[in-house]
């Protein structure tokens, strides 16, 4: 049986391969994506430091969620620690692919080479 922790570490690998298109939502830090009829979200609480993957069912109810306060200092356990940086690196790669991040750098790259 497939848990929450091991659809983390698919979504990390799928979206760090391209594989997944994030989208923006009307928060200003949280990023979708669907995956079938299934709706994923992750989301940066900016106030509290929160990020949290969330599992939505057809309905748009939360039928799964996850959550870890980024702490980059003091001692955690180790799973937690681990925890916070995979929500941490989703939500990344997940704002990069939705916000178009890259392929904005490389047309800002040439049209800045364009420059004589």
């Amino acid at each position: 049986m497939a848990t929450t922790t091991d659809i983390l570490t698919k979504l990390i690998e799928k979206s760090r391969d391209g594989k997944i298109a994030w989208r923006e939502t009307s928060s200003k830090q949280k990023f979708l994506t669907m995956l079938g009829e299934t709706g994923i979200s992750i989301s940066l609480d900016a106030t509290t430091d929160v990020y949290e993957l969330q599992i939505l069912d057809t309905h748009g109810r939360v039928i799964e969620s996850m959550s870890a306060r980024y702490a980059p200092y003091g001692i955690l356990p180790s799973r937690v620690r681990q925890l916070m940086n995979n929500l941490k690196e989703l939500h990344g790669i997940a704002r990069r692919s939705a916000l178009k991040v890259d392929s904005t750098l490389e047309e800002l790259a040439s049209r800045l080479d364009a420059i004589v």
